[in-house]
Formats: structure tokens, C-alpha cells, sequence
């Protein structure tokens, strides 16, 4: 695997178990620094790194948000097929 790729991958990884971490997941941001024997403030530079590489690539993709979606469908005035679970 290329290096770039291999970065690539792993930026996505540490973003994942943050935001996992963020939400009350197994890892801390401090437990997920210390595996990876770095300090939190480069976790945290990471953790952007990564966010901004995944933006580009579902920016690329095409992939929006529910909620961009939805609002895109309104604009275009197709009504909702089914109502949302409140």
C-alpha cells in the first residue's frame, strides 16, 4: 500500500474512534493518544486532518448529509414518501 494511502487510511481511523470517543464510546481522546504515543494536542491536529480529508472525499463522492438531502428533495419539491420518527 502507498504511503499517502496508508495515511490516508489511518487519518480516517483516528477521526473515527475520536468522534466515537466524543460520544461516550470505550476510548477517551487521552486513552486514544496514549496508544498511539502521541500527545492530545496532535491527536486533535490529526483529528482535523482527518475530518478535512473525509469532507473532500465525500465531497467527491457526491455523499450529503440526511439533512442536506432532504433539504435538496425539498427545493425540488418531492414530497417526503414517509414521515420521520419524532
Amino acid at each position: 500500500m502507498p504511503a499517502r494511502a496508508l495515511r490516508a487510511t489511518n487519518l480516517r481511523a483516528i477521526v473515527r474512534a475520536a468522534s466515537a470517543a466524543k460520544e461516550g464510546g470505550d476510548y477517551s481522546i487521552n486513552h486514544i493518544a496514549g496508544i498511539l504515543g502521541i500527545r492530545k494536542q496532535s491527536l486533535h491536529e490529526l483529528m482535523r486532518k482527518g475530518q478535512a480529508l473525509l469532507g473532500a472525499q465525500r465531497a467527491r463522492l457526491g455523499v450529503v448529509t440526511l439533512h442536506e438531502r432532504r433539504r435538496r428533495l425539498a427545493e425540488a419539491g418531492v414530497p417526503e414518501r414517509r414521515k420521520a420518527a419524532v
